[in-house]
């Protein structure tokens, strides 16, 4: 579920998971978030929001640490001074004062919820500091490697991870990648 102020959206879908990728400073465990709810007409104007964050590096490495963890992030990368996470509606804005919170882990899940203030500007009814919340139970399914060849996609995971605790990597489609799953 995506709200924007008091509109309810339904999520078409979204990815939430871990990256090993070159950063500003090398190889590092990224995040890619991406929320993309379902086309829904607000006031006469047709809405499909999307909420993404790309390269965000700044949770944590290990999954059990997401155990009841609640973030609350700066607006901008320190590095870039780009925004974190970007709304779009109507076009894309900065979304502030974005905060994360996790539950506990069940069986490869974890209760997630997020929220944050962005600029809608569709019409005096949303304009500024408009609420937005995400709730879902987020399913862990793999991280994944931005590297073409699987020897050295493995090379690189095994700096942060332990691939005995995963499956062998699977192929992401040519250039893409490999993802590696748990064994549990």
């Amino acid at each position: 579920m995506l709200r924007i102020a008091d509109q309810i959206f339904e999520l078409e879908s979204y990815i939430f998971c871990p990256c090993v990728c070159i950063g500003q400073n090398g190889w590092e465990v990224s995040w890619h978030l991406e929320f993309k709810a379902k086309a829904k007409e607000v006031y006469g104007h047709s809405w499909t929001p999307s909420i993404t964050a790309h390269g965000f590096s700044k949770l944590v490495q290990n999954l059990e640490d997401l155990n009841n963890l609640k973030l609350t992030l700066p607006d901008n990368d320190s590095e870039t001074n780009e925004p974190l996470f970007l709304l779009y509606v109507l076009e894309h804005e900065a979304v502030r004062s974005v905060e994360l919170s996790f539950g506990e882990w069940k069986n490869n899940e974890i209760e997630f919820s997020f929220s944050g203030v962005s600029d809608v500007g569709a019409d005096e009814v949303y304009g500024d500091n408009i609420p937005i919340k995400i709730n879902l139970k987020w399913k862990y399914t793999g991280i994944s490697v931005s590297e073409g060849e699987e020897a050295w996609a493995i090379k690189k995971f095994s700096k942060f991870y332990d691939p005995e605790k995963f499956f062998p990597p699977e192929s992401l489609g040519k250039g893409r990648g490999f993802i590696f799953r748990p064994l549990n």
